[in-house]
Formats: structure tokens, C-alpha cells, sequence
């Protein structure tokens, strides 16, 4: 409602823009998302969070090229930012580029160490290219930082299975449901 407010003294506030697109994007509505985040992007050339969260709707959109594309731009205005790199992983991981996502996951660990998300999306990687010892590091590292992280107890249940540590397994799958 005060996004809406705001626009309707200033079309072109970028920031107003903005927040209606994640909105937007957050209710599943990826076609009102990119317009807004687009429209504030053209008003601000340099906002460094609107290209992230345009990112994150092309690569919703399946947008793959383009969300990398939106995402090295944020990294042109925010070298460092730990969730620009984590979300060029996320994107070539899809595209199946998994020595380049791995790089990314470790940027993104670079700069915030404590990013359990990067560490699990860093297992889920190194699990589908076979490196299971790995990945059960990276899933541990991950619910050390965050001991309710539903995601990596259950890629950590799924993963021990795989190297028939059963009973490791169902001790962690049972964690991912408390």
C-alpha cells in the first residue's frame, strides 16, 4: 500500500518499484515481477539489488543466460555480495556448468562464511558430481550454521543413503521432520 503511495506522487521511484516487484515475485507473479523490477532498473541503472532480485526472477522464468547476465551486472556495482554469488550458482548448476557453480558457492563462502544456504547448494553440486565425502562435509557445515535447515538435513539424509550409511540416513532424515 505505501509502495503504491509513494508511486502515485512519483511514478519512476525506484525503490517503491522495486519492492512491488520482489512483492510480486514472492506471490508467484513473475510477469508483474519483471516489469516493476525493470522499470526501477531503468530509473536506477546502479541499483546493485534490483539486478539480484531481477536475476532471481529470470532464473524463475527459466531465463537462464539472462539471469546470469542480471546478476554479473549487480556484481559490476557489488564484487563482494555473498548472495550474488550464491545465485550465479544456483543458475549454473541448472545449466549444468558444475565446476563454475562450485567456484561460486566458494566466492559466496568467501565473503560470508557463515551462509549455511551456500554451503548446502555447494553439497548439492558436489553430490551430483559424485564427490559424496564432499558433499556431507558441505551439508554439515551448513546445519552447523543452522541446525533447523530442513533443505540440508534432507540432501545430507539422501546423500548418506547413497554411501549405504543407513542408519546415518534415517537419523538425519528424522531431523529434517522435527
Amino acid at each position: 500500500h505505501l509502495c503504491r503511495q509513494i508511486l502515485q506522487s512519483d511514478s519512476n521511484q525506484p525503490h517503491a518499484l522495486h519492492l512491488l516487484g520482489v512483492i510480486a515475485h514472492q506471490m508467484g507473479d513473475l510477469n508483474s515481477a519483471f516489469e516493476l523490477i525493470n522499470r526501477a532498473l531503468t530509473n536506477n541503472p546502479s541499483f546493485s539489488d534490483a539486478h539480484n532480485n531481477l536475476g532471481n526472477v529470470l532464473k524463475d522464468l527459466n531465463k537462464l543466460d539472462e539471469a546470469l547476465t542480471s546478476f554479473h551486472l549487480a556484481l559490476k556495482i557489488i564484487p563482494n555480495s555473498a548472495e550474488v554469488h550464491n545465485n550465479i550458482g544456483i543458475v549454473l548448476n541448472k545449466l549444468n556448468r558444475l565446476d563454475e557453480a562450485v567456484l561460486s558457492y566458494k566466492t559466496a563462502l568467501f565473503y560470508k562464511p557463515d551462509y549455511a544456504e551456500a554451503y548446502s547448494n555447494l553439497g548439492n553440486v558436489l553430490k551430483k558430481q559424485n564427490r559424496l565425502e564432499e558433499a556431507l562435509k558441505s551439508y554439515q557445515k551448513a546445519i552447523a550454521i543452522n541446525p533447523k535447515y530442513v533443505e540440508a538435513h534432507r540432501n545430507l539424509g539422501v546423500t548418506l543413503q547413497e554411501m549405504n550409511m543407513l542408519e546415518e540416513s534415517i537419523n538425519s532424515h528424522e531431523q529434517a521432520l522435527m
